[in-house]
């Protein structure tokens, strides 16, 4: 609303100024009126109106020693002269003196509201503009601040303070759920708020870093940020801004992942009592390198103890090193898949299934996944165990080959050694022949497909590697006791 001031020495003519026209309808506030230049001076500093109204002619002051006191305090307000005056020295003083709209008595309500809309459009304009450059100014701060803190976090730079308008800073970090929630509540603030804030992605958690030029100023944000994310969210201490601000980063999502450990695998660990000695980046790999020999030399049943102490060993590192935890699973993963890799032959789908640990879109699916990935491997590598190199490596060219048809002579030139040692191999060491063990293989795949696709028999017969259906029927009449229409009808019931 534009505020609007009225003064006149007359009071039936201030009376009627105010109450016959409808200021609220034109988006006017009626903030006051005065009957004398003096009253009207005082009440003018006090409420700083938009638009000013005055009669040219009053006691204690007249309208020209009103505006000439009004522009001599600065009040930026916008006056429109009343007279009965038709006097060019009264026009051309009141023009000097800055003012916007000149109406003469009898006073015409429209004429007089017509002069006061065009002042309050200009008023309007005028805000409008200004709005418009003190966001592009924050808009440009904010990009600027932005670009500052990705630069030192990427980098692992220090600060240059001259780079930012602030002393103070603390980071305030949530889990990765909480996304979304963290920037749409920032975009939200008011914008000089906001103009403290930047938020940034690092090391896949979303993290606000919040300055200010006091220590208040900062923990005001952060207890804004705490009372909406409770639990979901941790804060660092209130920093100088020459600290290290990656050292604080870490530290932020050190705590939070510490919590999803102790809340997801109940470990009973007080941060008071551990040990906090600073652990050098040679010594995390030489423990997860030990952890991963053992993992992967391990059987299905001894692994859930190795799994705990590794756990354990995740909390304690990123406890007294404010190490990643995210970023320890990733580097045991590179070691456990050269470790168990001497020990079994990995599958397609064992790479897939690593993928989906990288994929998890929070700590706690990390660790789920690849707590099932690494039951997946040890327990294939128990079935395993038993078989010879050259058998495993049949076996992992059939698997792979299952859709075309599959010869001896193709596996043993794969394995690089005589068909007749490759079939004895197969023979002694999985209880079956080779064309068994391809057709049964064979036979599966085909009842799977049956399963989980609306392929017909033909295409599926093909797929399994069958040239001819009729083999096909044959075949899987033999193994089945059923033809593959009759099973598959049996399945569907």
């Amino acid at each position: 609303m534009i505020k609007l001031f009225i003064a006149d020495d007359n009071p039936i003519v201030l009376k009627a100024l105010c109450k016959s026209i409808h200021w609220e309808n034109y988006g006017i506030t009626l903030i006051s009126k005065a009957s004398n230049g003096l009253d009207a001076l005082q009440q003018i500093k006090d409420t700083q109106p938009d638009i000013i109204i005055t009669d040219i002619k009053m006691p204690g002051l007249s309208g020209i020693e009103l505006i000439e006191a009004i522009k001599a305090e600065k009040i930026d307000s916008n006056i429109i002269i009343i007279s009965a005056y038709q006097d060019f020295k009264y026009a051309k003083k009141a023009l000097s003196l800055g003012v916007k709209e000149y109406v003469v008595k009898p006073i015409d309500n429209i004429q007089l509201v017509r002069a006061t809309l065009n002042i309050k459009e200009k008023i309007e304009k005028e805000k409008e503009s200004k709005s418009i450059n003190s966001n592009t100014e924050a808009a440009l701060q904010i990009l600027n601040q932005n670009n500052v803190i990705n630069e030192i976090l990427l980098n692992n730079k220090t600060i240059n303070q001259n780079k930012l308008p602030y002393q103070f800073y603390s980071i305030f970090c949530v889990k990765k759920t909480e996304k979304e929630s963290l920037f749409n509540f920032i975009q939200n603030l008011n914008l000089e708020t906001r103009k403290q804030i930047v938020y940034t992605i690092y090391k896949t958690y979303p993290i606000a870093i919040v300055m200010s030029n006091n220590q208040n100023g900062v923990e005001n944000i952060i207890n804004k940020l705490e009372e909406k994310f409770e639990d979901k969210a941790v804060s660092t201490e209130c920093k100088d801004l020459n600290d290290s601000l990656i050292y604080s980063a870490n530290q932020a999502i050190s705590i939070i992942e510490r919590r999803i450990l102790l809340k997801s695998f109940k470990l009973p660990l007080n941060e008071n009592e551990i040990k906090k000695d600073h652990i050098t980046a040679i010594e995390i790999r030489e423990n997860l390198s030990t952890l991963s020999k053992n993992l992967a030399n391990s059987s299905l049943e001894n692994i859930e103890a190795i799994i705990k102490e590794l756990i354990n060993l995740l909390y304690n590192e990123s406890l007294s090193n404010n190490t990643s935890v995210e970023e320890s699973i990733n580097l045991f993963m590179s070691f456990f898949l050269k470790d168990i890799g001497e020990n079994i032959t990995l599958k397609k789908e064992n790479y897939h299934a690593f993928q989906n640990i990288n994929k998890a879109t929070s700590l706690n699916d990390k660790i789920s996944e690849f707590i099932l990935f690494v039951k997946t491997i040890i327990s294939e590598k128990d079935r395993q165990r038993n078989y010879s190199r050259n058998v495993l490596f049949a076996l992992k060219f059939i698997e792979d080959n299952i859709n075309i048809p599959i010869t001896l002579s193709d596996v043993a030139h794969y394995c690089r050694i005589s068909p007749a040692y490759l079939s004895s191999l197969i023979k002694k060491e999985t209880g079956t022949n080779f064309v068994d063990l391809i057709n049964k293989k064979k036979i599966n795949k085909s009842i799977e497909l049956m399963q989980n696709t609306t392929m017909n028999m033909e295409e599926i017969s093909r797929q399994c590697g069958f040239s001819d259906y009729a083999y096909f029927f044959q075949v899987f009449k033999k193994y089945m006791g059923k033809s593959p229409k009759a099973y598959a009808n049996i399945k569907n019931d």
